[in-house]
């Protein structure tokens, strides 16, 4: 599969963020696999499930923090 597609074979969606609850837009960018879509932000960021970009950096900023404070 090419890394450039063609406009038209793009989707684009509104959905809400799982965390945030904000209505966010994403749009497809090819496939991981031959079922499971691989969805970007209007910035380019991926996003994780139903979980927007900002909101999962921000978790995982929270996350290592703990992690890190473990050692």
């Amino acid at each position: 599969m090419s890394d450039q597609q063609d406009n038209s074979n793009r989707e684009i969606q509104t959905k809400s963020c799982r965390i945030c609850q904000k209505i966010k837009v994403r749009i497809s960018d090819g496939i991981y696999n031959q079922r499971d879509k691989r969805w970007r932000d209007s910035e380019g960021e991926l996003w994780n499930g139903l979980t927007c970009p900002t909101c999962h950096k921000n978790k995982m900023i929270l996350i290592m923090r703990e992690k890190r404070a473990k050692k």
